[in-house]
């Protein structure tokens, strides 16, 4: 049984695990951390973009505004996410309980197409142990914690989609190649996948024009690849039929003209974005956009086969993303290339390019060894652990000081105030929860003192100049004015518990606060 079970996990891989234990429990670490991490970074509380893209599409919904499933997000049709926050508040409660499983599962997936890729590349051009070593690294990589915004935010799905279908098309495209029997059914696939690309981000809009291009490449049948260009045409068209550029910033063509070399920098620092460095960053973007080189250039000198082509494919999407992303987002300067949400592609990219690499280049396998993959990942080892040890009160804190003044009608945000009043009157998401439920609706009503403990005058202050302290919110607690609610809940700072904090941002002398 031991020996089947070794050869279906191919090259002996359980004794190579026994014999590298410390580098598997780094592994399986990483892997353990990402679950912590969501468990304990979670929160109901819509974050950003959440406010308009998920609980403003679906109050659209609710006032019969069905164009809203296909209109644009900023630059952006998310349809495919949309119809995930759509489930999620109607069947999950609008706390992005299905949100965030999907993110997890769309990161397992990356993992899992990335392994594939390994494995029908690697297993012939290297020794196992060299395998083991290059996986280890890949892993580590993958469930990094420096890509937290794709894995926490619950508004993120798109994103994986975005890079997720191209490259799940590309492979489609190859295997149809690779499987007579079935070819034409993996072409279609590959066909429809590109197509959903169009509803992820407006990226997706490349997918079907470089499908196209690796059709020729492949020398596929003449009526395939008039069908992949009539179908390119087609889906250009539906994504343009009615766009409208977003007003904020530059135009992509008046940055590449006129800010040329701040774009250089910024698609640098978004290759090596995986490193979160500045200078890290750049000197692994610029390792990046070499070995990206290298493997086309390779590719171009050997016959084209299936595999490495869908390889291509996806290098050339992920480049043409990249100078797009540069270009719209130079004017936020070079640090926003290295916000978490864009490492995720970066390292599908830098891991495909790097199996490639080695598929040409076995000899640079070297370069992966024990020791070099077990310092690697040690360095990298301060995110993960952070995510598990790290005082998470503030994050949380701030996020539900937010929403309890949203759910008052205080909050200083005016779009997320509009949005937020809406969703109170609908009863949607945490505002049909404690401790948001209702809170509104007891501003200005008198004190029941049957019903109410006096807890004497307290001296109140603004929370707006301290909102760095770590609070308390108590659900429970009200601040009082003359025998009126002027405010529905107070907040205790864990600094001095003497003094409450409106959630206002008001100060209000000689106040009377009471337990209900």
């Amino acid at each position: 049984m031991k020996f089947k079970l070794t050869k279906i996990l191919n090259h002996d891989l359980l004794v190579i695990i026994k014999n590298n234990k410390f580098l598997f429990v780094l592994m399986f670490f990483y892997i353990l951390s990402v679950f912590i991490g969501v468990f304990r970074y979670y929160s109901p509380v819509p974050a950003g973009d959440m406010w308009q893209g998920y609980l403003g599409f679906y109050l659209q919904l609710l006032d019969g505004n069905y164009s809203v499933w296909w209109s644009q997000h900023n630059e952006h049709r998310i349809l495919l996410s949309k119809i995930f926050f759509y489930f999620d508040i109607k069947y999950f409660s609008g706390l992005s309980l299905l949100l965030i499983p999907l993110n997890l599962l769309l990161l397992l997936f990356c993992w899992c197409i990335l392994l594939f890729y390994v494995s029908q590349l690697l297993p012939k051009k290297i020794k196992a142990i060299e395998l083991y070593y290059f996986v280890v690294l890949l892993t580590v990589f993958s469930f990094s914690w420096k890509q937290d915004e794709n894995i926490v935010w619950a508004f993120q799905s798109q994103f994986w989609f975005s890079y997720l279908l191209p490259l799940v098309a590309f492979t489609s495209l190859a295997l149809s190649e690779l499987n007579k029997d079935k070819h034409l059914r993996l072409y279609f696939v590959a066909c429809f996948i590109a197509i959903l690309t169009l509803g992820s981000m407006a990226n997706g809009i490349l997918a079907l024009p470089i499908l196209f291009m690796m059709s020729v490449f492949l020398k596929q049948d003449w009526w395939k690849i008039i069908f992949l260009f009539l179908l390119s045409l087609a889906s250009i068209s539906l994504y343009l039929y009615d766009y409208r550029s977003p007003e904020h910033g530059h135009s992509i063509v008046d940055n590449l003209t006129t800010y040329k070399f701040e774009v250089l920098l910024f698609f640098i620092e978004y290759l090596g974005s995986p490193l979160k460095s500045i200078y890290g960053s750049f000197i692994l973007g610029c390792i990046h956009f070499f070995l990206i080189a290298c493997v086309f250039y390779h590719a171009f000198k050997e016959k084209f086969k299936p595999y490495s082509v869908s390889v291509l494919a996806f290098l050339t999407y992920y480049l043409l993303s990249a100078i797009i992303i540069s270009a719209s987002r130079v004017d936020l300067g070079v640090k926003a290339a290295l916000v978490g949400r864009y490492t995720t592609p970066s390292i599908m990219s830098l891991f495909l390019v790097l199996t490639l690499y080695l598929y040409f280049r076995p000899s640079h396998v070297k370069i992966f060894s024990k020791r070099n993959v077990t310092i690697l990942a040690i360095l990298m080892l301060g995110t993960q652990i952070r995510t598990v040890i790290k005082n998470v009160d503030k994050i949380h804190d701030r996020q539900n000081i937010e929403a309890m003044q949203l759910a008052l009608g205080l909050s200083p945000k005016i779009k997320m105030q509009e949005v937020a009043n809406k969703a109170v009157t609908a009863n949607l998401s945490i505002f049909a929860t404690k401790p948001y439920m209702n809170k509104k609706d007891k501003l200005g009503n008198s004190i029941n003192s049957m019903q109410c403990r006096s807890l004497g005058i307290i001296h109140t202050k603004s929370i707006k100049h301290k909102m760095n302290y770590l609070f308390n919110i108590d659900n429970d607690i009200y601040i009082v004015n003359s025998e009126k609610i002027i405010i529905g809940v107070g907040v205790v700072s864990n600094e001095d518990p003497t003094i409450i904090y409106l959630v206002s941002g008001q100060s209000v002398k000689n106040a009377r606060l009471y337990k209900c």
